[in-house]
């Protein structure tokens, strides 16, 4: 489809550029056989007359003519070599201006492909798992206890594809938002990250990481509560999934010279390897040390696009020894 296309724009582009170069070329030349009209010959018929007095009147026209129609012949050669040079540029220029006008459309739906293949693989998983536990409970009778058991397991991947659906919502939304947030307020970011804290409690405890916040309570950014607390809290979710055993996870937050807030969360895990870290931000990539926890690698792209739509970003640096991401809003 998009060589057709490119071919057709370059055919179109290529006509109107030299539609144009072709009007020009022929405007140009009008008009210079206009100016080497009547009043080119007197001038020269008049430089004739000076330099060569023998000559009669109708020899210094004819002169003047000659050198009017010579002037004209060279005009009209340079620009027959200006159009033939056109005719092989032009083309190669608009196919150049094609490839630059769709490449964002190509990427665009590379992008959409690659997303809609994501999103299809991850939810073909839980859906499996789901028809295979429903279709084993129905093959023949059960316990009461074989039920319930059934029916936890097919609860936990709806509740697995809930989470991926409104992930999916979510960068669908905030792909469509703009630069103004609707529920835009000063916010306390000391209370927010303790917010954040007791929100993430029950998944630190089971991991046996604890949490340590640092932040005065002078410290405030201008934002929405909503999306900077979805925000944080994935960056802070992936700290703890990603920290040892018996690990801390610290929070730190100041404002920096010029008035920004500067969040910067360290964990004390394997680290990221130099090869992937280029895709960390990409939407449903997980880092190979990540594959076996839950989630889906969309939860640092949600929090790219949160923190792009505050006028923000998030940066990372990372060894063996741990992982820091700095969030400056």
């Amino acid at each position: 489809m998009w060589k057709r296309t490119t071919l057709k724009l370059t055919v179109l582009y290529s006509l109107i550029f030299l539609g144009f170069l072709g009007l020009f070329s022929g405007g140009l030349y009008i008009w210079v056989n206009s100016a080497l009209g009547e009043g080119y010959v007197e001038q020269v018929r008049g430089q004739v007359e000076q330099n060569d007095k023998t000559e009669t009147t109708a020899q210094q026209n004819q002169s003047a003519q000659i050198a009017a129609d010579i002037a004209l012949d060279h005009f009209r050669n340079i620009l027959l070599a200006v159009d033939g040079i056109g005719i092989i540029l032009v083309p190669l220029g608009a196919y150049a201006l094609t490839r630059r006008t769709l490449r964002p459309l190509i990427d665009s739906q590379e992008r959409q492909k690659q997303f809609i293949a994501n999103a299809s693989h991850e939810l073909r998983t839980p859906l499996a798992v789901l028809n295979g536990e429903l279709e084993l409970a129905l093959r023949k009778p059960h316990t009461t206890g074989e039920y319930k058991k059934t029916l936890a397991s097919s609860k936990q991947e709806v509740d697995h594809m809930t989470h991926l659906t409104n992930e999916l919502l979510l960068l669908a939304q905030l792909d469509e938002k703009t630069a103004s947030l609707p529920d835009k307020t000063t916010l306390n970011m000391s209370e927010l990250l303790q917010d954040i804290q007791r929100q993430l409690a029950p998944l630190a405890a089971r991991r046996s990481v604890s949490t340590r916040i640092n932040c005065p309570d002078s410290v405030a950014v201008q934002g929405s509560a909503t999306l900077l607390a979805i925000a944080l809290s994935n960056v802070v979710d992936n700290a703890i999934k990603h920290s040892k055993q018996g690990g801390e996870v610290s929070i730190q937050a100041s404002t920096t010279d010029d008035g920004h807030a500067l969040v910067t969360i360290n964990d004390q895990g394997p680290g990221i390897p130099v090869s992937q870290q280029a895709r960390l931000f990409d939407r449903f990539y997980q880092a190979q040390s990540s594959r076996s926890s839950e989630g889906f690698g969309l939860g640092l792209a949600i929090t790219q696009k949160v923190l792009a739509l505050h006028n923000g970003n998030i940066s990372f640096t990372s060894s063996p020894n741990g992982t820091s991401f700095h969030i400056q809003l």
